[in-house]
């Protein structure tokens, strides 16, 4: 796929999805309300900013969040190497 292309959803989403996007622990805090309303419609993205495993997911869990689909593991990287990976 060329960056200009439109990208295709994964197979498992509904053709009317939303990607919500989370990086600390506070952003789950807030997000996961809206998470657990839009169910099989949210694809959920933990960018790993401020990731500690056990940490973040008791937050996780606790919020009712069962998954995420793709973690960037931008944590602990310069802020330029963040962006860059997260648009990848």
């Amino acid at each position: 796929m060329n960056k200009c292309s439109t990208p295709t959803a994964p197979a498992h989403l509904p053709k009317s999805s939303v990607m919500i996007v989370f990086g600390t622990r506070p952003e789950i805090v807030k997000l996961a309300p809206l998470v657990r309303s839009l169910g099989d419609a949210a694809y959920v993205v933990h960018t790993g900013q401020h990731y500690d495993r056990d940490m973040s997911a008791v937050f996780l869990k606790s919020c009712g969040i069962t998954r995420v689909h793709r973690q960037l593991r931008v944590g602990g990287l310069p802020r330029a190497a963040q962006i860059g990976r997260g648009a990848e």
